[in-house]
């Protein structure tokens, strides 16, 4: 049995011609099935270059020029464009949200372990949009208190990589510069 690797070398044959042999070799019920594996991982892989790229001009407004009247509208723009990369992977697998236990480790375990990529995609944009929403609101609120941006930058990074670590530490910095946790 011949290779891809091997069909493409043929004398005269083209890439294409390789592909097109591999796929007579392939069982047509099976020629759908992988074509629509495809699509999904390349809707998937999109999906989350959208979602990445799209917040990264975000988090750089918030980290280097919070009080700029333009941050604000750069980041709710980036959590509309990842909230509609939401609910179209989102509305791909809906179904396979409640295909298991929500209420338990080994119920998620089973539910992401055995979850399609639209829907692991889904969560990542979900992470995404609502440590984005995190760091906004710590920005905000240290304008509204004049808590100082070299002290609000380094906490928008730890908002980026570990959301809950970042609004944690900023309440606690929040409570230095005004005696108060919450407004």
């Amino acid at each position: 049995m011949e290779t891809m690797a091997n069909a493409t070398h043929r004398a005269g044959a083209t890439a294409s011609d390789a592909i097109a042999d591999q796929l007579a070799k392939i069982q047509p019920e099976r020629l759908g099935l992988i074509v629509t594996e495809k699509l999904i991982d390349s809707a998937s892989r999109w999906s989350v270059n959208i979602a990445n790229y799209g917040a990264l001009p975000g988090w750089l407004m918030l980290a280097f020029a919070p009080r700029s009247p333009l941050t604000r509208r750069v980041v709710h723009s980036t959590i509309l464009l990842n909230g509609v990369v939401y609910c179209f992977n989102l509305s791909r697998e809906f179904s396979a949200l409640f295909s298991g236990d929500m209420f338990s480790v080994q119920g998620l375990m089973n539910i992401f372990r055995n979850a399609p990529p639209a829907l692991i995609t889904a969560a990542w944009v979900h992470y995404v949009c609502l440590d984005m929403l995190s760091a906004e609101y710590q920005v905000r609120d240290a304008n509204k208190h004049g808590i100082p941006t070299w002290i609000t930058a380094p906490l928008t990074f730890v908002n980026l990589m570990l959301g809950p670590v970042g609004i944690t530490s900023y309440i606690g910095i929040r409570y230095f510069y005004t005696g108060k946790f919450f407004m």
